[in-house]
């Protein structure tokens, strides 16, 4: 049967069926249903999962192995199918079709498709996996639908997107949903449960005197806030210390602003670093050296560009601080799976069209792309497979032993 991603969760309050099948080209509202679907089946005691990345070489016999062996122990398994950018083949689609003549009622079969061609959408093999179990056609986003999701998120979020902020985002993003969602989560940690108005950052001048920012203006306070020079970001670090009951001297200062390259985000959670360690005291040129990391300046993205570049050492000193900094691994294995993907798209169109990120980004990603084989990025995406049931408690291995691993041999 087919449902709507809006019919989901009434289908999953009635029951859990054994089959589902996703098609969409956007991973985001994959994940959005895949979550639904593996909360429900936790409830069921479906407490393993295997995920099989198909590419021209998979063996389905897993499909019927499954089925042969598993009643033997009445334990229940989710078995995951991802196909990205291509169908099943012959194989695949006989294998598919011959498992719904005997559906093991112990297995949860999640078939995903991502990025397929259109004709695939009814093919023999969707059309059996339908009649059996439900599937979900997810389009890409509208713009007035997107500014629905948009609006969604921030509330199950708990911040208000009003329309102009989410029409401004949508543009500045270009209707990357991975993106959008990020920045959203970002505006959630730093505007908790407030409204939020407009958020312009890195915009191009001319942006300042727009229509749109008049309008605004004229109906709130516009704060327009340049960028800190040499000499007012020593009285930036000298003032943020007093706040945080510590007195940074001028050398100091100045050395913390060269080790953090004046950013002012690594600058202030290094301040708030010497204030736990040297509570109310003066911060003189030696506790600064002692204490100051270059790790500061590390973010999740620096970890992403350096491993779409293929530049191995940078990405595993970067994976390394952000571990000890408590970094959640889901959060790493999202940038790797964002970076896959766009990997995925360039190998398969020669192109970045369509992907949001700065010039050198976008370069990387075409360099890296002639680089590798279509096979190195589905054996990539099987291992974040792998790394995320261990994340969920399907596996008992480390989940930072896999994604170190990942970083190293990719």
């Amino acid at each position: 049967m087919k449902i709507t991603e809006t019919n989901l969760n009434d289908s999953l309050k009635k029951s859990l069926d054994s089959i589902y099948i996703i098609l969409s080209d956007e991973s985001i509202l994959i994940e959005e249903c895949l979550e639904k679907i593996y909360d429900k089946a936790k409830t069921e005691n479906f407490t393993e999962k295997d995920t099989h990345v198909v590419d021209p070489r998979t063996n389905w016999g897993f499909l019927t192995s499954n089925s042969e062996n598993l009643d033997l122990f009445g334990s229940k398994k989710i078995i995951e199918i991802k196909l990205l950018g291509q169908g099943p083949g012959i194989k695949g689609a006989n294998a598919l079709k011959e498992y719904t003549k005997n559906p093991d009622p112990n297995t949860l079969l999640v078939v995903i498709g991502e990025n397929l061609e259109r004709k695939t959408f009814s093919s023999a093999w969707v059309k059996t996996l339908e009649k059996k179990g439900l599937l979900l056609s997810i389009p890409s986003l509208s713009s007035s639908s997107l500014a629905v999701w948009i609006k969604n998120k921030g509330e199950e979020l708990d911040v208000e997107i009003i329309e102009e902020a989410g029409q401004l985002l949508a543009e500045k993003t270009e209707g990357n949903l991975m993106a959008t969602l990020q920045e959203i989560r970002k505006l959630s940690l730093v505007y908790p449960n407030t409204l939020l108005v407009v958020i312009g950052e890195n915009l191009e001048r001319k942006t300042f005197s727009s229509a749109w920012v008049k309008t605004l203006e004229k109906k709130g306070l516009l704060l327009s806030i340049p960028s800190l020079s040499s000499s007012s970001l020593a009285v930036w670090i000298k003032n943020k210390g007093e706040e945080l009951d510590v007195e940074i001297i001028e050398e100091a200062g100045q050395l913390l602003a060269e080790k953090t390259e004046g950013n002012l985000m690594a600058t202030l959670q290094e301040i708030r670093k010497l204030s736990l360690v040297y509570p109310s005291e003066q911060i003189d040129l030696e506790k600064m050296k002692k204490n100051i990391t270059d790790s500061s300046r590390y973010s999740i993205f620096d970890f992403s560009n350096a491993f779409v570049s293929r530049n191995t050492k940078r990405a595993v000193q970067v994976l390394e601080t952000l571990k000890a900094e408590g970094t959640p691994e889901t959060l790493i294995i999202w940038a790797l799976s964002r970076e896959l993907n766009n990997l995925f798209k360039v190998s398969k169109t020669g192109s970045t069209k369509g992907i949001w990120g700065p010039r050198n980004y976008l370069d990387s990603l075409e360099k890296t792309s002639k680089e590798i084989n279509e096979y190195q990025i589905l054996k990539a995406f099987k291992s974040i497979a792998f790394i995320d049931s261990c994340i969920k408690g399907f596996s008992n291995q480390n989940p930072w032993v896999g994604i170190r691993e990942l970083t190293i041999t990719f």
